[in-house]
C-alpha cells in the first residue's frame, strides 16, 4: 500500500519537470534564427496589367486631404441663464391670537396672547404690536396694519362673561406701545 501525500508529491514533481522543459523548448524555439531568404520582387508599373481594360496612371497624392480635421470636439454647452427675480418678501404669520374684545368709555380694546413673548396684552387704536400698527378694534374683530399688509383678528364667539374673569386670573400688561 503506498503513501497517498508521496504519490501526490511524486505526481507535482513531474507536472513541475514538465513545464520547466516546455517552457525551455519554447524560448528555443521562439528565439531560433529565421533562415529564409528574403526575396525582393522588383516590380515597375509598366509591368502591371491594366484593370478593365484601363491603363493604369499614377496620381499625385493631393496633401489637402491631410489638412481635414478627424475629429472635432464637441460644442461648449450653453448655460442656461436664469432670470432673476424680484422675490416678495416673506410673510411671516402673525403671532397673535384674540381672546377677548371689551367695551371701555373710550372705545373697544383687544385682550390678545402674543405667542412670540409669551404674554398677554390689551391694545386699543394707536398701540403698535409686533410692528403691526392697531388700526381698528370693532366687537367682532382687531385690524392690524404694516405698510400696504394688513392682518384681520376675529373674535370665533362673543366674551362678555369672561373678561372680568381673564383680568382677574392673568397679569394683563395693557398697552404694548
Amino acid at each position: 500500500m503506498s503513501n497517498p501525500l508521496s504519490t501526490w508529491r511524486r505526481t507535482q514533481a513531474g507536472i513541475a519537470v514538465f513545464g520547466v522543459v516546455a517552457c525551455a523548448a519554447l524560448a528555443l524555439w521562439a528565439y531560433r534564427p529565421l533562415d529564409l531568404q528574403s526575396t525582393r520582387i522588383e516590380m515597375d508599373d509598366a509591368d502591371v496589367p491594366p484593370v478593365d481594360g484601363l491603363a493604369r496612371v499614377p496620381q499625385p497624392l493631393d496633401q489637402s486631404v491631410f489638412d481635414v480635421r478627424l475629429w472635432n470636439p464637441p460644442p461648449v454647452p450653453v448655460v442656461a441663464v436664469e432670470e432673476q427675480s424680484i422675490e416678495q418678501p416673506r410673510r411671516v404669520p402673525l403671532q397673535l391670537d384674540l381672546l377677548a374684545i371689551r367695551s371701555t368709555e373710550h372705545g373697544h380694546t383687544a385682550i390678545v396672547f402674543d405667542r412670540s413673548s409669551d404674554t398677554i396684552l390689551e391694545i386699543a387704536v394707536g398701540h403698535t404690536v409686533q410692528q403691526f400698527e392697531v388700526t381698528s378694534v370693532t366687537e367682532r374683530e382687531v385690524l392690524l396694519a404694516r405698510g400696504n399688509d394688513e392682518s384681520v383678528l376675529t373674535l370665533a364667539q362673543p366674551t362678555d362673561g369672561i373678561i372680568s374673569e381673564l383680568k382677574d386670573v392673568l397679569n394683563v400688561q395693557g398697552g404694548a406701545s
